[in-house]
């Protein structure tokens, strides 16, 4: 009795529990620092911040013609534009930018938390971000994901729940307006959160606040007007808005960048959404299999409109962003990382709903639960086999070397003298390769690995709550909602393992990357002096242009092939940011400096080199330093 006593003391103090999320709130910086320092740059993380940079110092204005191709909403790249004026610019800046944005969010994320769950939840709203590498190395480059997830917490913390005064609920909506600003596919938060506000505190209070979110998004859009409608003309149907006509490019060619993505590749992005927002998937999942009980309480009826709220805002995204990357062939293996702009929500769907559920409400769903395991974890076994990453105990070398023991010859179903490799025998009976066994022991181990976990899980609740009645009383649970709530348990803590969060390893590299970034960013800037113009074929590495960026560029060339267009007129094409060979080639004519990774030197560009007065420069240091082929290589036009 003591040692219960003792334990429930423990657990009843509120400095417990803020001691664990801070524990927490370490482990994400930590890893977040970590990452920062490993990662190479994406694309989109130098597009942000070159072109905000540029927008920022007012080389350039968004959408501006003959300038950069703004293909997001300005606020995107014009916040790490004015911290890179602030504090210099540079990849270092972007990366530590992000870092505060992250921890911002794990503030408002743990105060969400808190207020639907308790201290607890809270805590372990902490650890479910900290447990999740994935979503950390997103979150810890400069890239538009931490952005949005950490001004869509701040509206949740201003907007949710009762006691929330006057100023912050206004506050609230006019960021929730200016979200759309920043990315235009959360839209559909701000009518979404002013029919919330009206419910929950009011129609007077819900038009006012419409005022504010309509002040933010109106006068945003007056900021940039009417540049800004070339975004809406490329969402919105031609049939449907031929007002958009005048923004629209209409003799523009055809994309180079035009993938035919097969169906089973889009079956692999979707679990591996699954795998990088297991807890945010599942945990909404889970909570609507639970479902919301009110027991007639004013506060639970304010939680349930919260739940309600954030199940809506959270199947809308779910479904547009299915429909935006699954089901369109632009970016396919961009679902996972659309998921990080709204991903932790579920886990807040999943709070309310446990703060609010009665196991004395009833079953729920049934023997469902297990079909339903089995299926994401076979979904989670082949996105792995799929993926860049695989278990490396079972790729094809150890599994070969597995199937080697010799086992008797069999033929016409009869033993024949002699052994064969057990490999050989399994494609000869069943006509499956190496390649098949591979897929399928993934597929199997993932499967044996989650019934086991969820198993475990279910037996130590069990344990718990007979020790320790603080725990969560599994036993009073209908036996699927006990088996569902122990796998997304077990989910909770192999988070960091490489079959969920862990595996996201395709941009990880050993040396110090920020270091490469501006090794290479300073020999550039040592070379090219400023004013010169640069022609840009560096390949993905566009965050070393920030350390030159008072060098005049072509500012189509900055997003490469997405940009591209073969055909179309190339004035239009310029006008709007893009560009095709026509332009390629009359550019590389006007340029003082040629920048060139070693794929790009070849073809007509080689040939144009090697005849025109030019002077190869020292090369830089790889950017990407596992990859040795990312070093610049620099021509210098001679008199």
């Amino acid at each position: 009795m003591a040692e219960k006593t003792e334990t429930g003391r423990f657990f009843n103090q509120s400095w417990a529990s803020i001691l664990v999320a801070l524990f927490g709130g370490g482990v994400y910086l930590w890893q977040a620092w970590i990452y920062a320092h490993t990662q190479v740059s994406v694309l989109d993380e130098g597009l942000y911040l070159l072109k905000g940079y540029l927008f920022a110092t007012g080389r350039y204005t968004p959408f501006q013609d003959y300038g950069p191709w703004t293909n997001h909403m300005p606020f995107s790249f014009l916040v790490p534009g004015y911290f890179q004026v602030w504090f210099g610019p540079g990849l270092r800046t972007g990366r530590m930018l992000a870092i505060a944005l992250g921890i911002l969010f794990l503030i408002a994320f743990w105060i969400v938390a808190r207020r639907f769950g308790g201290q607890w939840w809270a805590a372990a709203a902490v650890w479910a971000a900290a447990l999740n590498p994935a979503v950390i190395k997103i979150y810890s480059g400069m890239t538009s994901q931490v952005l949005v997830s950490c001004l869509l917490m701040w509206v949740f913390v201003l907007t949710l729940g009762e006691g929330r005064s006057r100023w912050q609920v206004f506050l609230g909506a006019f960021l929730a307006g200016l979200l759309p600003l920043t990315r235009l596919n959360l839209f559909p938060l701000l009518p979404l959160l002013l029919l919330y506000l009206a419910w929950e505190h009011g129609w007077q209070t819900g038009l006012e606040s419409a005022a504010a979110g309509l002040i933010a998004f109106v006068g945003g859009h007056a900021l940039f007007w009417p540049g800004i409608l070339r975004l809406w003309a490329g969402w919105l149907p031609a049939g449907l808005t031929p007002f958009l006509d005048p923004w629209r490019l209409q003799d523009g060619g055809a994309g180079l960048w035009l993938p035919d993505i097969a169906f089973w590749p889009r079956v692999v992005s979707f679990f591996e959404g699954l795998r990088y927002h297991f807890l945010g998937l599942l945990g909404a999942l889970t909570a609507w299999f639970l479902g919301f009980r009110l027991h007639g309480k004013v506060s639970r009826f304010t939680e349930f409109k919260a739940f309600i709220f954030l199940s809506v805002f959270f199947a809308v995204m779910l479904v547009a962003h299915i429909w935006a990357a699954l089901l369109h062939d632009y970016c396919v293996f961009c679902f996972s990382s659309y998921l990080s702009f709204f991903g932790f929500t579920g886990f807040l769907i999943l709070v309310l709903a446990l703060s609010n559920w009665r196991a004395a409400d009833g079953p729920i769903g049934g023997k469902w639960v297990w079909l339903l395991i089995i299926l994401i974890m076979v979904g989670i076994g082949f996105s792995l086999y799929k993926s860049s990453y695989r278990i490396p105990a079972l790729d094809a070398v150890s599994l070969r070397r597995l199937l080697s023991i010799p086992v008797p010859r069999i033929s016409e179903g009869r033993l024949r003298s002699g052994t064969v490799p057990l490999l050989l025998l399994l494609e000869n009976k069943t006509g499956y390769s190496l390649k098949n066994f591979v897929a399928f022991s993934h597929i199997f181990a993932v499967v044996v690995v989650g019934i086991f976990g969820t198993f475990l899980v279910l037996l130590l609740f069990r344990l718990a709550e007979k020790h320790h009645p603080l725990f969560l009383k599994t036993s009073n649970y209908p036996l699927s909602a006990s088996v569902l709530l122990a796998f997304l348990t077990f989910g909770f803590f192999i988070t960091p393992t490489s079959i969920l969060g862990g595996g996201r390893t395709f941009y990880d590299c050993g040396p110090d990357t920020l270091a490469a970034y501006e090794q290479a960013g300073a020999h550039l800037a040592e070379v090219i002096p400023p004013g010169v113009q640069v022609y840009w074929k560096g390949g993905k590495q566009l965050a070393v242009l920030t350390y030159i960026a008072d060098a005049e560029f072509f500012p189509p060339q900055f997003n490469l092939v997405y940009s591209y267009r073969d055909g179309g007129n190339p004035d239009d094409l310029e006008r709007f940011g893009l560009w095709n060979e026509s332009l390629d080639r009359r550019w590389v004519t006007e340029a003082d400096y040629l920048l060139l990774a070693e794929r790009a030197y070849t073809g007509w560009l080689q040939d144009y080199i090697k005849s025109s007065p030019f002077d190869e420069m020292p090369s830089t240091r790889p950017p990407n330093p596992c990859r040795p082929e990312t070093a610049i290589r620099i021509y210098r036009r001679t008199p």
